[in-house]
């Protein structure tokens, strides 16, 4: 078999472009880029496809994510095929959705994809006896993987098929497959999420058993639900007699009592029917309005009598006469003041007399008299520790004072203004204009500003006299305050101490007792609390008495009383014909007299063991209806073993006779290596340079050992990676040859980049060996180095061989 041509319709970046091969050896060149890889796998997409079976693996979908085409939507190759029998074939390929897939025979063009299915789509492999996978293992080399060899169960069954049988299908391995295929299907796997027979009768033979044990569970819980209906209905017995119990031992014990109660009442009725009932309610209520009052009265007494102090008629006359506090100032305002003093100072001669005398001096005014005198009797008021009277004085003595001051001071710069105005007509105006301004703020209008000060001053001067006297309100306020409170104190006293002996008088009136004055009424009411404790000790007896009678007897009469206790011995007698009198009074001494609570108790305790017992019994009833047989879950159980040993005999039957079709597949692998290791010994020295004449593979693991003619054995990946390389190169070609045999179709090579690792001299060893087998078989050679373009333009010739140098710019970018 050879490919004649492919045709990349849309495969990477190849386009509706072609790709002719010599049945020879076909060198393809070209530099990075150039679409060598593309064409390589085009080839081998073309021929074996892709699977259709269920799940994607992960090499598929590498595959497509790196040759899916790089600018259209369909995914396309073909391939025309040139068998040895003759036949021509043409497969074509949709890649994308790997369904319009084909092959068919030339030029008839009768399809023939059946004959070729392998894991749902056709596959191209199988002409030469391989499959795809075994195929890319094999024939099928890829850039940087010529020692990536697969060891799974496809390529050990082609291995053993070439040895045994010359390809034929009918293998220990194809045995051992259909042992484990019939196994897989009759047989399964004893795992958890299995739907085959040995996994289905052990889950049948487990849910069969549990089936029994659930059954026989079932039928234990009936047997013991059957002993606690049983037992609550004993409980429920005794519950019921304890309660009858209590309540006959509480009937008898009730009827004695209201016989008891009722012989007490007919007793005290006869006692009270002759004496009316005392008012111990009165009595209690004049006993503590007498212990009251005198109590009152006492503390009247020994209280002194508040001291009525100053005539508070006085101190209001005082006070309306005083005047109200003036608006305006008191004292001359700084500004002013100051204004004034620049305007004095700017005249010449402030201190002299024009005719260089002095300004006459006065003595001092009234007010600096009276106001020294002031403030030497704040002080004296003040260490007397009368801080109201002498914080006053000290006010009034320190206004006298500055208005002292002040109007000798105004009438000596007076004198001096008159002075300058009569002799200095000439003096500035300035200071003049800033006193008037100030004034005129103030109201004081005029040409003349010393006068309008000195009327200022004046008007200061008044304003204080007034707010002097206005100041002492406050003062007088508080002291007619503090008198008017003593007044109320005084009268409230004399009115509580009369109001106290007439009530006194009035509660000796209600006791039956006289006197003269409080005193000896007080004395007499002391003495009748002394003398009533007796007395009051009868009436308190005398209204318990009552009191029981009236609890005895409740809301009823003395004939209610008897016929209830009557009622009350009928019912006990009743409850007691139950029981021994010996046993009620075992009952008695053991739990004492029984409360209501107490035999509410025991009756609700009645209740719910009867209703417990109920229920159990109930559902007895219910479980027993519904209670499942236990011989035919126990048959059921016998059936499901049975089933499970046929299918665990099964599984040991296949699995002794795999275990001899195993040791006869031992045997072939021994016999394959041979086959294998003549043809890597043929052509490994000429490949090495004859460094390396002998070889050993071992068939299960594909590992290869070299040596040299009487050397040491060293495996094949320890050797350099070039060296390595071209070991395993000859391993593939040796199986490809092996493996295709029994096909009678020569398998061609398709090889890319198998020569990167070697140096000159072993790469024209391996193209002049390439060169040779493609005599036999076609070859195909990807390839961008130098040294193989230039070997196969000198010895490649057309039409058997063929050199093909591929160019970037015709790709589809």
């Amino acid at each position: 078999m050879r490919f004649v041509q492919i045709h990349a319709k849309a495969f990477g970046p190849l386009a509706d472009t072609d790709l002719e091969l010599s049945p020879g050896m076909n060198v393809i060149g070209g530099l990075n880029g150039a679409g060598k890889s593309s064409w390589h796998n085009a080839i081998y997409a073309a021929l074996c496809g892709i699977r259709r079976g269920p799940g994607l693996r992960k090499e598929d979908s590498e595959f497509a994510e790196r040759y899916r085409p790089w600018t259209l939507p369909n995914w396309e190759v073909s391939a025309e095929i040139s068998c040895d029998d003759g036949r021509t074939i043409c497969i074509h390929r949709d890649l994308a959705e790997n369904v319009d897939c084909s092959v068919c025979e030339l030029p008839t063009g009768r399809d023939i994809s059946a004959a070729f299915i392998n894991d749902g789509s056709p596959d191209g492999a199988r002409l030469v006896g391989l499959d795809r996978r075994t195929f890319l293992s094999t024939a099928s080399v890829r850039q940087a993987e010529v020692t990536n060899l697969e060891s799974g169960g496809e390529l050990q069954q082609q291995l053993q098929r070439a040895a045994a049988t010359a390809g034929e299908a009918a293998t220990a391995a194809a045995a051992i497959e259909a042992i484990d295929n019939y196994m897989k299907e009759h047989v399964g796997l004893d795992r958890r999420n299995s739907t085959k027979p040995l996994r289905a009768a052990k889950d049948g033979l487990q849910r069969a058993r549990d089936e029994l044990a659930t059954v026989e569970a079932k039928h234990i819980d009936y047997l013991k639900q059957l002993e606690t209906v049983e037992r609550l209905k004993s409980q429920a017995d005794r519950a019921e007699s304890e309660s009858t119990a209590a309540e006959a031992v509480s009937a008898r014990d009730q009827a004695h009592e209201l016989r008891t109660n009722y012989s007490r009442a007919a007793e005290l009725t006869q006692q009270f029917q002759s004496s009316p009932a005392p008012d111990l309610g009165a009595d209690e209520k004049l006993a503590s309005d007498v212990a009251a009052e005198i109590q009152t009265y006492e503390e009247l007494v020994n209280q002194a009598p508040p001291s009525a102090g100053e005539d508070p008629g006085v101190l209001r006359s005082e006070l309306s006469g005083l005047p109200k506090m003036p608006e305006g100032e008191i004292i001359p305002g700084r500004d002013v003041r100051e204004a004034y003093e620049d305007y004095v100072s700017s005249l010449e001669g402030v201190d002299k007399m024009p005719d260089g005398d002095a300004v006459p001096t006065r003595a001092p005014s009234w007010w600096h008299v009276v106001g020294f005198a002031s403030l030497i009797a704040a002080i004296v008021l003040l260490l007397a520790k009368l801080l109201a009277l002498g914080a006053a004085a000290l006010l009034v003595g320190s206004a006298l004072l500055t208005f002292g001051f002040l109007r000798t001071r105004k009438r000596r710069d007076a004198e001096r203004t008159r002075l300058r105005h009569a002799e200095l007509p000439g003096l500035r105006n300035e200071p003049k204009a800033a006193l008037s301004a100030r004034l005129r703020s103030r109201g004081y209008q005029g040409d003349d500003p010393i006068g309008l000060y000195h009327r200022y001053a004046a008007d200061c001067e008044e304003r204080s006299e007034v707010a002097l006297a206005a100041g002492r309100r406050r003062d007088l306020e508080k002291r007619l305050e503090a008198v008017e409170q003593l007044h109320a104190l005084a009268n409230n006293y004399a009115g509580s101490l009369v109001a106290s002996q007439e009530r006194l008088c009035a509660l000796a009136l209600r006791c039956g007792l006289e006197g003269s004055d409080s005193r000896e009424v007080v004395r007499n009411l002391k003495s009748w609390q002394v003398s009533r404790s007796e007395q009051r000790k009868l009436m308190q007896k005398n209204i318990g008495e009552r009191r029981e009678l009236e609890a005895l007897l409740g809301q009823g009469t003395l004939a209610d009383l008897e016929r209830e206790a009557v009622e009350k011995e009928r019912e006990a007698k009743a409850l007691a014909t139950q029981f021994s009198g010996a046993k009620l009074e075992a009952w008695k001494a053991k739990n004492g007299s029984p409360s209501g609570a107490f035999i509410r108790t025991l009756r609700d305790e009645a209740r719910k063991e009867k209703s417990g017992a109920d229920t159990a019994e109930g559902e007895l009833a219910q479980l027993k209806r519904s209670l499942p047989d236990v011989a035919a879950s126990r048959d059921a159980v016998a059936a499901a073993e049975l089933e499970h040993d046929r299918i665990g005999h099964l599984s040991k039957t296949l699995g002794a006779t795999k275990t001899f079709l195993e040791k006869a597949q031992e045997a072939v692998f021994l016999d394959i290596a041979p086959m294998l290791v003549s043809t890597l010994e043929k052509w490994l020295p000429k490949i090495t340079g004859g460094l390396y004449a002998r070889a050993a593979v071992d068939p299960e693991t594909l590992d290869v050992r070299v040596r040299p003619d009487g050397g040491a054995w060293r495996g094949a990946t320890t050797l350099s990676h070039g060296t390595g390389e071209q070991v395993y190169l000859l391993l593939r070609i040796a199986m490809a040859e092996h493996l295709t045999k029994a096909s009678n179709e020569r398998c061609p090579l398709l090889l890319d980049e198998v020569t990167a690792h070697c140096d000159p001299v072993r790469t024209k060893a391996v193209l002049e060996l390439l060169h040779e087998i493609s005599k036999e078989r076609q070859v195909v050679l990807f390839s961008q180095e130098r040294d193989v373009a230039e070997w196969a333009d000198k010895a490649l010739r057309e039409p058997n061989d063929k050199l093909i140098a591929l160019d970037a710019n015709a790709l589809a970018l």
